[in-house]
């Protein structure tokens, strides 16, 4: 399955129905800034064509995101080959299209107001190197934002991993054009505290006139939790807790 985006034409998506026919075909890349490639490790019994593609894509410019399906232990070899690519895992396909939705929400500014994200920011935090934790949640408590970022950051699903180990973190909320801009700034406190001081946070925000006014949904981007070039210092390596 390939499609594009009427508004996002620089997306394509790429499974094991295409994969051969761009790396034969390298010129239907022209244009692209992210290729989304879907492996369905239950069915894909080679990576290789996806390493090709991969490999074609960054002679070009393009950042190649690997989206994994159906993981499981017995994909741990598989995986491995991965080390060098940007990589999400998600069970199952209702999963990746709910992901794929919240990509292109991040991506659609609505609003005058909105502090807008590009594909350079999003291809800012997926240059590193390794598995992505991606996670989202939405609330409409008095405390909306600082709720949604703390259940979006436990929906990531980090396991052994902490904030602190996170080079990059994307975080973006999705609110009424009224909610006070301040909540969101005492929401991000949550990322700013439990982070590197290193970490490069990129922060972007859509406004819909059609929400609630107390109505947020936050989604984060966590990565490069693999490749510290330094080592961390254990003062400051706080779990993250809500």
């Amino acid at each position: 399955m390939l499609w594009g985006l009427s508004m996002l034409k620089e997306i394509v998506q790429i499974d094991f129905k295409n994969v051969k026919k761009y790396c034969l075909k390298q010129e239907l890349l022209n244009g692209c800034e992210i290729i989304i490639i879907k492996i369905d490790l239950s069915l894909d019994k080679s990576l290789k064509s996806y390493l090709l593609l991969s490999k074609i894509a960054k002679q070009k410019e393009i950042l190649p995101l690997f989206v994994i399906l159906n993981s499981s232990k017995d994909s741990q070899e598989k995986l491995k080959l991965l080390k060098n690519e940007s990589y999400f895992i998600v069970e199952g396909e209702y999963v990746f299209q709910e992901f794929y939705k919240e990509i292109v929400e991040v991506l659609s500014p609505k609003g005058e107001g909105d502090i807008c994200l590009d594909i350079a920011d999003f291809k800012t935090v997926l240059d590193y190197k390794g598995i992505t934790f991606f996670g989202s949640a939405q609330d409409s408590t008095k405390d909306a934002a600082l709720v949604a970022i703390e259940d979006a950051v436990k929906n990531a699903n980090i396991k052994d991993h902490s904030l602190h180990d996170m080079q990059a973190v994307l975080v973006h909320f999705t609110i009424h054009p009224d909610y006070k801009l301040m909540k969101i700034a005492h929401a991000m406190e949550i990322i700013y505290e439990h982070t590197h001081y290193e970490t490069n946070i990129i922060l972007g925000t859509t406004t819909d006139k059609n929400l609630s006014k107390e109505y947020v949904k936050a989604v984060v981007l966590l990565t490069g939790c693999d490749s510290w070039e330094f080592k961390q210092m254990a003062v400051n390596n706080l779990p993250y807790k809500s």
